[in-house]
């Protein structure tokens, strides 16, 4: 991800950023390596104003707007699948207070929900409604935010302190490291369904397994070739980077439970992942990266 955050003549702040595929298998499966633009404007006090979004690929087409006028957002979402077929979708949602912009895992936003904590988060814990611009179903999100003791950084031979935070979403947990209120970067986890190969549905309606190497823990929970996964953790599964994208930022400690379709039936099953930790670098500040020394 690559972003710009400014403030505007007009005094409101201005956050773009463009995200780009850097693995061949990503760029394969969307056709580019360009995935999509977002562009944020808000006040000076974080108060949304706009939301623009795009994204162009062989996988289809999404533009989402929204413009907010006291405190109503007016959303509108136009999408194409790679079969050409097009939907669009319009509703308005009553914004209480300063509704931070989350969409999922992204460096930007972080960085917005970083001024939120140092400017007007008064307590060491607090729930927060997010807003999701780009889902129409549910727009509004909690986000249940905790300060955590501060970690020490090691990058090259300089080390610092680093406030920590932790953020978690429904469908993945973050702790935020920031120094003087300037994000530096963040520590997650990834999580896969080892041992399984998925690939698209024709009809879009899920990811279909097409191999389950023996002894896996998707093998132990029961799942098999030929079932067709049509939920994660209760959320729908058009295709297989549905699936993926779902499964990569659940908690590798807990067990996942996904909803499949086997040929007349629909079951569920609950199956371990395989996780390894994700720590992410602004990499402006640090060219070669970081190592958090214990904490985190």
């Amino acid at each position: 991800e690559n972003f710009s955050f400014n403030q505007l003549k007009d005094g409101n702040l201005e956050l773009t950023s463009d995200f780009k595929a850097t693995s061949q298998e990503l760029i394969a499966d969307f056709g580019t390596d360009k995935l999509f633009t977002q562009k944020i404007v808000l006040t000076s006090g974080l108060a949304l104003i706009s939301y623009a979004l795009d994204s162009e690929t062989q996988r289809g087409t999404i533009k989402a707007r929204v413009s907010v006028q006291d405190q109503v957002a007016s959303m509108s979402v136009e999408t194409t699948d790679p079969n050409g077929k097009k939907t669009s979708g319009e509703r308005d949602v009553i914004l209480e207070g300063n509704n931070i912009v989350t969409t999922g895992l992204s460096a930007s936003q972080f960085i917005l929900l970083q001024k939120y904590i140092d400017t007007q988060m008064t307590t060491d814990q607090v729930t927060l409604l997010a807003f999701n611009p780009i889902n129409l179903d549910k727009p509004l999100v909690k986000l249940k935010v905790l300060k955590l003791s501060p970690v020490t950084l090691q990058a090259g031979k300089e080390t610092l302190q680093a406030q920590r935070v932790r953020v978690e979403r429904e469908n993945f947990q973050v702790q935020l490291l920031s120094e003087k209120g300037q994000l530096l970067g963040f520590v997650s986890s990834t999580a896969s369904l080892a041992g399984v190969t998925l690939e698209d549905t024709p009809d879009r309606s899920g990811a279909l397994v097409k191999a389950v190497v023996p002894g896996s823990f998707a093998d132990q929970a029961g799942l098999r070739t030929g079932d067709v996964i049509t939920q994660v953790a209760g959320h729908e599964v058009q295709d297989r980077f549905d699936a993926q994208n779902l499964i990569r930022f659940q908690d590798p400690s807990q067990p996942l439970t996904l909803t499949i379709r086997r040929g007349n039936q629909t079951l569920q099953i609950k199956v371990k992942l395989s996780g390894s930790n994700l720590t992410a670098y602004r990499q402006d500040l640090f060219p070669d990266g970081f190592t958090v020394v214990g904490g985190a």
